[in-house]
């Protein structure tokens, strides 16, 4: 992972403790998505679970997304 991942993970952390939980999820999807190896993929998701974020994302064609991001979570 790269400094850049981790600073923007810590970020997230940040957010959730401040309640911004819609942009913390927007920001570890973000990371997902743009993801170079597949440990950082992981720690990503490991990091939705830690902060409590699995209500706000979901996998949709193997990238994680914010729920309202993606159409047919939408309907």
């Amino acid at each position: 992972m790269t400094k850049n991942e981790r600073h923007q993970l810590n970020l997230a952390a940040y957010y959730t403790r401040a309640g911004y939980r819609d942009l913390a999820a927007r920001t570890i999807a973000i990371i997902h998505r743009s993801a170079r190896k597949g440990s950082t993929q992981a720690a990503a998701l490991a990091h939705v679970v830690e902060l409590g974020l699995a209500d706000r994302v979901v996998m949709f064609n193997g990238c994680l997304a914010h729920v309202d991001d993606v159409p047919a979570v939408r309907s």
